[in-house]
């Protein structure tokens, strides 16, 4: 049985929110602190560890999260579910969040959040396994064919958050273009 847990509803750099979910869904009861820009979460009552054989896991940035991975029975696989960590070697951000993604270390494996995550993920996770889920999704081959001469219904798919980091913003004229250049 699936079961899938939210932090919360909605975040501020994302225009859309969650008003309903399927039955395997829920929401923690999380409070949200903004620290140093970041958004930090402690939640109460979260789910038993021990009632599970796998835990997927994003979001090492709060402090529910460190003391939850630490009662994690070793039976229960791990996997880190990520982007590319910040580049933050130095001062006091670079030992914050050491110390955050510090549990993340000894994960049973790695889903990394395109290639840059990726080749990160190999230099930080040695020897575990890992794929690369990019933010895309592979459409060689799969380009629609009807009869000559007849117009075909075009499907457009976009997975990822409706924020502008993802590129949202540029599909439309990316998408005429490609339909332009047919």
């Amino acid at each position: 049985a699936l079961s899938v847990f939210y932090w919360e509803r909605f975040t501020p750099d994302s225009p859309w929110r969650i008003d309903s979910v399927f039955e395997h869904e829920s929401f923690l009861d999380s409070r949200v602190f903004s620290i140093l820009g970041k958004r930090i979460h402690w939640s109460r009552d979260l789910p038993d560890p021990s009632n599970f054989e796998v835990i997927i896991f994003n979001g090492y940035m709060n402090l529910a999260y460190r003391s939850y991975i630490s009662k994690i029975p070793s039976r229960t696989r791990t996997i880190w579910f990520g982007e590319r960590f910040a580049s933050t070697r130095f001062g006091l951000i670079g030992l914050l969040y050491r110390y955050f993604r510090s549990p993340i270390m000894g994960v049973d494996g790695v889903i990394a959040i395109g290639a840059e995550a990726q080749e990160q993920y190999r230099t930080l996770f040695p020897g575990r396994p890992s794929i690369n889920q990019p933010y895309a999704i592979a459409t060689a081959g799969q380009k629609p064919k009807g009869p000559e001469g007849t117009s075909l219904r075009v499907n457009l798919l976009f997975c990822g958050q409706l924020v502008r980091r993802t590129g949202f913003d540029l599909l439309p004229d990316a998408f005429k273009k490609l339909l332009e250049d047919e």
